[in-house]
């Protein structure tokens, strides 16, 4: 059996998933929403996660294959909690916008155009680059990732030393004073 994507590709899509829409695209959003209590609200998050996606690990492994957690949803509980599953699968249309937005927010600094234009364009060229099939994807998502890197090497390495170690503080990260729920 001939494989799709590499140890490599596959390794630079999850860090691409995570780190790019999850450290640039959610954390600002979390941070407006829950301000200094954000520690705290990634902790719940992570709990929650967890619970969430426990049982669906184990029905994957158990039965790899195409829609199984629909199936398994479906033949094991019911069919009305099937259909919930796959309802909930449209939540990535949302999720794709979300991250759209926050693409088109970073690249409005440097490119002089409307954030709207700028992220259906971004959209575009990505359903462009999908279509192409898997092997363009994943050598684009490889140099994505690649530049990534190389853009937190120079933000550590050129930023470290104008940071200030007097105004973070191990006691500030985890009792914030203004923190709310």
């Amino acid at each position: 059996m001939k494989k799709k994507i590499s140890l490599f590709s596959a390794t630079c899509m999850a860090i691409g998933t995570i780190v790019g829409a999850g450290v640039f695209g959610t954390i600002p959003s979390a941070a407006s929403m829950v301000g200094n209590g954000i520690e705290w609200a990634y902790i719940i998050a992570l709990l929650s996660i967890i619970l969430c996606y426990l049982p669906q690990l184990v029905t994957i492994s158990v039965l790899p294959a195409p829609f199984t957690v629909y199936m398994h949803s479906t033949r094991m509980v019911s069919p009305v909690i099937g259909y919930i599953q796959v309802i909930y699968g449209f939540n990535y249309v949302f999720i794709l916008a979300a991250i759209t937005r926050t693409f088109a927010q970073y690249a409005a600094v440097y490119i002089p155009i409307d954030q709207r234009i700028l992220g259906i364009m971004a959209l575009l060229i990505f359903a462009f680059i999908t279509g192409r099939g898997v092997e363009t994807n994943t050598r684009v998502q490889n140099f994505m990732v690649v530049c990534l890197f190389i853009s937190l090497a120079m933000y550590i390495v050129l930023g470290m030393p104008h940071l200030d170690g007097n105004l973070v503080s191990i006691g500030s990260v985890a009792a914030p004073k203004n923190m709310s729920i």
